[in-house]
C-alpha cells in the first residue's frame, strides 16, 4: 500500500467508486469494489484494513427514509445499525471534519439503516424508518462498522440519496445490479421486454442516480487533497 493512504474506501457499485477516482489517481486513499452486500463490504473492509489504512468509509448511494431528502442529497452517517440489532457510532471528528468540508454542499447528519436485500418501494421504507429511526438505507455500511470495531479503526459512512422516500424502485433495475458491483445494461433490458411498464420510472431512476453520482463526485473534489484530516483516535463504537 502506498505509504501516504490514510483512508480505506469501501464502494459497492462501480459507479459509487469511480465518483472518486481522482482518489486512487492521487496515491492517497485506497479504494475497494466490492460488489452489494453486507459479506462482501465486509471481506473488502478486511482487505484494506490488511493493506494498513488507518480508518474505513462506506461510500456510495442509498435510499431515504425520511421524508426531506431527495435524490442527489448528500448524508453523513453519525450512527449505523442492522436488522440483527448491532449499532455503530461513527467517529465524531470525521464526521465534523467532512461536514464542514462539505459544507457547500448542505450534508444531512442521520443514522443509516443496513438491510439484507434491496428496499424497493415506500410501504417498505415507512415500515423501516418507524421501527429503526433511521433516514437513510443501504446493504453495507453496517458490515464496515463492524470491520472498523473489530480493528479499532475509526469508520464512517458517506452516501447521496438515490430513491426518495415516496419514490418506488421498478423490479427491472434490480437485474442490472452485476455481483461484483458492475452494471449489467443488457440484464435490465430483457427485464424490461416483460415489464415494459416499468420504462418510465426506471428512466427516472437513471436519472436519480446520475444526480447521486454527480453529489458523490463534487464531495470527492473536495475532500481530495486530505480535507477530513488525518485518521482520529476514537473507533466505531458498537452496541448489541
Amino acid at each position: 500500500m502506498n505509504a501516504r493512504a490514510f483512508a480505506g474506501i469501501v464502494a459497492a457499485l462501480e459507479a459509487e467508486a469511480s465518483s472518486c477516482e481522482l482518489w486512487r489517481l492521487s496515491g492517497e486513499i485506497c479504494i475497494k469494489l466490492t460488489g452489494p452486500g453486507a459479506e462482501r463490504a465486509a471481506a473488502g473492509a478486511r482487505s484494506l484494513v490488511d493493506e494498513g489504512v488507518s480508518c474505513l468509509v462506506s461510500w456510495g448511494t442509498s435510499g431515504a427514509l425520511a421524508p426531506g431528502l431527495r435524490a442527489g442529497s448528500l448524508l453523513i452517517v453519525t450512527h449505523t445499525s442492522d436488522t440483527h440489532g448491532n449499532e455503530y457510532t461513527s467517529d465524531i471528528r470525521l464526521v465534523e471534519g467532512i461536514r464542514n468540508a462539505l459544507s457547500t454542499l448542505s450534508p444531512s447528519l442521520g443514522r443509516a439503516l443496513t438491510v439484507d436485500t434491496p428496499v424497493m418501494g415506500q410501504a417498505c421504507k415507512l415500515e423501516l424508518a418507524g421501527h429503526y429511526a433511521a433516514s437513510s438505507v443501504d446493504m453495507e455500511s453496517a458490515a464496515v462498522a463492524e470491520v472498523a470495531r473489530s480493528a479499532g479503526l475509526p469508520f464512517v459512512a458517506v452516501r447521496a440519496v438515490v430513491d426518495a422516500l415516496t419514490f418506488d424502485i421498478p423490479l427491472a433495475a434490480c437485474a442490472g445490479m452485476g455481483e461484483d458491483g458492475r452494471s449489467r445494461p443488457l440484464r435490465v433490458l430483457f427485464a424490461l421486454a416483460a415489464r415494459p411498464f416499468e420504462l418510465p420510472q426506471l428512466l427516472r431512476l437513471a436519472g436519480h442516480f446520475a444526480a447521486a453520482c454527480r453529489t458523490l463526485q463534487s464531495a470527492a473534489s473536495m475532500l481530495r487533497n486530505g480535507a477530513w484530516s488525518k485518521p482520529l483516535g476514537s473507533t466505531a463504537g458498537a452496541t448489541r
